[in-house]
């Protein structure tokens, strides 16, 4: 499990380093697809939101 996480690890500092990401033209539309999708509802951010800032208390 360790290895699993840190091999994860490297591998998304890798892509978040990276200024241009290349999509295979043949995934062009997929992509597409998924990103015209509406924002999913993440409850905990919501929260999150609704919490008072700790330094405007």
């Amino acid at each position: 499990d360790f290895v699993r996480r840190k091999a994860l690890e490297a591998a998304e500092l890798d892509i978040l380093s990276r200024s241009v990401v290349t999509i295979p033209a043949e995934n062009w539309e997929a992509f597409e697809t998924w990103a015209k999708q509406p924002p999913k509802k993440l409850p905990a951010i919501e929260e999150l939101l609704r919490t008072p800032l700790t330094w405007e208390e």
